[in-house]
């Protein structure tokens, strides 16, 4: 570890759980910090992301909750087998491209400077941190 860190930082360093913002984007912009965010917890942040994000968000979750009705009625009124495979290939992988989605974007969040997005994801432990040694 070079020597221009303070004994708090290194403190903060010895346990990430206490890392303060400031020291979280210069770890990052030194390339010394990686960070991931499991994707099935990554979609309880969404309402701290920002407007558009929650709206890409919000758009995706309302297809896949339409897609649903929408392929049982064409099941019913074209072909069983056409309805059945619409749901399969189309519906199922949706909440799990939403979930990569809200980890992704979560991560891009940090990045940009969301600070609140940063201390809820420290308090609730939804961070994986991972240090690289240079």
């Amino acid at each position: 570890m070079p020597e221009d860190y303070t004994v708090e930082e290194r403190t903060q360093i010895d346990n990430p759980e206490v890392m303060t913002y400031a020291l979280y984007q210069r770890l990052r912009k030194e390339g010394r910090l990686k960070l991931g965010i499991n994707p099935s917890n990554a979609v309880k942040v969404v309402p701290l992301f920002s407007q558009r994000e929650q709206y890409i968000h919000n758009f995706w979750s309302w297809v896949f909750l339409l897609s649903i009705p929408a392929f049982i009625c064409l099941g019913i009124f074209y072909r069983w087998w056409a309805g059945a495979a619409a749901l399969v290939l189309v519906t199922f992988p949706i909440p799990k491209g939403l979930r990569g989605n809200a980890a992704s974007t979560a991560l891009q969040e940090l990045d940009g400077g969301n600070e609140a997005l940063y201390l809820y994801l420290r308090a609730n432990g939804m961070l994986i941190y991972r240090f690289v040694q240079k």
